[in-house]
């Protein structure tokens, strides 16, 4: 199947995408989103303020973006095993959370993001400067 309509991709079973004339990625729709994002997304919202500090220690977390004092996202590298984990070393720190959920960007905010990547890695490679480019999704900017 070839179509303009990203969303429609989604639907496939393996995906390419090409920009330029370049094959920029070929992988399954999950894939694809793990290798934009850099793993599956937590969102998390807690009942007062809550240190992002408190998910630090944990090994299944890679990385905690905290956009308000009681709303984060997380990381991770499988939603459903790492959720119950989060939660409860923020239950442990005396945090309540209010909702939780697995934060799953837009298809065309995926490829967007793996676009300008293969972009910057092009013009990094240039500029002789290979291995400093870098774009993930930002949660929170697409609703």
């Amino acid at each position: 199947m070839n179509t303009q309509y990203v969303g429609e991709a989604e639907e496939c079973d393996a995906v390419a995408l090409i920009s330029e004339g370049q094959l920029v990625a070929l992988a399954r729709p999950d894939d694809l989103r793990r290798s934009a994002t850099g793993g599956d997304v937590l969102e998390i919202e807690t009942a007062s303020y809550l240190d992002s500090g408190t998910l630090d220690d944990l090994p299944i977390v890679r990385a905690v973006d905290q956009r308000s004092g009681r709303h984060l996202f997380a990381t991770v590298d499988e939603a459903g095993t790492a959720l119950p984990a989060i939660i409860a070393a923020i239950e442990e720190a005396g945090g309540e959370v209010t909702s939780s959920r697995e934060y799953r960007p837009s298809f065309d905010d995926i490829f967007a993001t793996l676009v300008e990547r293969h972009r910057a890695e092009i013009h990094a490679a240039e500029d002789g400067t290979a291995g400093l480019a870098s774009a993930t999704v930002d949660p929170g900017t697409a609703a």
